[in-house]
């Protein structure tokens, strides 16, 4: 259920409900000090309904694979890079956190005869071992109302089949890289081996999965990154041992609509500015400079929408921080802030990315990669640099192509 945002907000406050005083200090520490308590319970998609797949270990057609998982269609590449890994072709596939990366790489498993080893880096320190708690027997509980049959229904066939599955072996083995030390070979054959985060995995651990895929009779290897410029690229193809792999992704994917208006003046500048955020809320509001922030937020709010400029000190940091609270309590049409300044806004992108002028193209790659917005637009009015004015009076495919020279977006500090 990645990416289902009201999903998890609903849970998230369904728990503060639950107990308010240990949850409220630990979403506030996590950077939501105002989630409501009173949202209506969710419940998820029948996602995934029978984790971890069983059922048998041949290779499956990318329909029944996308069924199985839950999609009603594949994304953009998907379901090429199953099929190279299918044929036996490494693969090297880069696509930016949300884009599908992971979930191409589970559809190749489907679609590859024999298991799948799914080797990700650790997120985290693991915690501690908890020792054994000895319990007591059980003992005979004697039913309520004798002679009373049980309310559960008994199973039907779809139970009884996946029962029968559940012996059978999983079709994916998901193990962390700093363990493939001690990881002991599965027993049956292996179709697939899948590193995500692969520019996460420490060389040494890079150079154990080498001898173990070698150890498995040398499985297809699909690597997922969500950046590989050719310098790094070049790393990968030494470290993990990439046998003529094919290139997946590759240009910057900037994971929404991407979208560029030109104008001729400063009013309709602000114009186009108050028409999109109407159009596309909540918005995040990027602005060249604090002063020039500031009269867009009092611009946005005449017009009849709710907004507030955050900014970074000069500003007061108690009328900051109420205007970030505000923004991530919903109570906020558009967040307005300077350019170099990025606030952290929460867990979910906004509707929209709105860039008043950037001052480059590299500048507003940057800045849509880190706010991850569904629509990102930029504007740009007759103080626009040359390089921002020439790509928002181009066509879609004059942009187009322009994308495909930007590259991925610079590594950052998460």
């Amino acid at each position: 259920w990645f990416g289902l945002e009201a999903l998890h907000l609903s849970h998230r406050s369904a728990l503060l409900r639950k107990d308010p005083d240990w949850y409220g200090p630990l979403f506030a520490s996590l950077g939501e000090p105002d989630l409501p308590a009173d949202l209506p319970y969710l419940w998820p998609p029948a996602a995934f309904p029978r984790w971890p797949v069983r059922g048998g270990l041949g290779a499956r057609a990318v329909p029944d694979a996308l069924r199985m998982l839950g999609f009603d269609a594949a994304r953009r590449g998907q379901a090429e890079v199953a099929r190279a890994a299918a044929d036996g072709r490494d693969v090297l596939l880069v696509a930016r956190p949300g884009t599908g990366g992971s979930a191409a790489g589970l559809l190749a498993g489907l679609v590859t005869a024999g298991r799948t080893l799914w080797v990700s880096p650790m997120l985290g320190p693991r915690a501690a071992a908890v020792p054994p708690v000895p319990l007591p027997k059980p003992r005979p509980v004697a039913p309520t109302t004798p002679g009373v049959p049980p309310l559960a229904r008994p199973p039907g066939p779809a139970e009884l089949a996946a029962m029968r599955a559940e012996s059978e072996p999983a079709e994916f083995l998901f193990v962390a890289a700093d363990t493939l030390a001690t990881f002991q070979p599965p027993s049956g054959p292996v179709g697939l081996v899948v590193v995500d985060r692969a520019h996460e995995v420490a060389k040494d651990d890079a150079a154990r999965l080498r001898t173990l895929r070698a150890d498995l009779g040398g499985p297809p290897l699909l690597l997922v990154t969500d950046r590989a410029d050719p310098g790094e690229r070049a790393v990968l193809f030494d470290r993990f041992g990439l046998r003529d792999p094919v290139h997946a992704g590759g240009g910057w994917d900037p994971g929404g609509v991407l979208d560029a208006v030109s104008v001729t003046s400063a009013r309709a500048r602000r114009t186009a500015g108050i028409r999109l955020v109407g159009e596309h809320r909540p918005a995040v509001v990027v602005a060249p400079s604090r002063e020039r922030a500031e009269r867009l937020a009092a611009g946005l709010h005449a017009a009849g929408l709710r907004a507030a400029c955050w900014a970074p000190p000069p500003m007061r940091p108690t009328r900051a921080a109420a205007a970030l609270a505000a923004w991530r309590a919903r109570r906020l049409d558009a967040l307005v802030m300077p350019a170099g300044a990025l606030p952290p806004l929460g867990r979910r992108g906004p509707a929209l990315l709105l860039g008043d002028e950037p001052a480059s193209l590299d500048d507003w790659r940057n800045l849509v990669a880190a706010v991850g917005a569904d629509r990102s637009v930029l504007v740009a009015g007759p103080g626009a640099p040359p390089e921002v004015a020439g790509y928002a009076a181009a066509g879609d495919d004059a942009r187009a192509r322009l994308l495909d020279h930007f590259g991925e977006p610079s590594p950052r500090t998460p």
